[in-house]
């Protein structure tokens, strides 16, 4: 079975950041403040963000 994502998933230098925005804005800004959370060290395994 052959099943299509329905995110993203932005790397930098932390864990993995999924995002489900597709089709929704998505602020440089915001893209930043994920990746700046994925660099802490207690967060694990990844980042999840869905706009609201």
């Amino acid at each position: 079975m052959n099943r299509q994502r329905n995110y993203d998933v932005l790397h930098a230098g932390g864990v993995p950041v999924k995002t489900w925005t597709q089709g929704v804005p998505f602020e440089d800004q915001a893209k930043q403040q994920l990746l700046n959370v994925a660099e802490l060290p207690f967060v694990k395994p990844w980042v999840a963000a869905m706009p609201d």
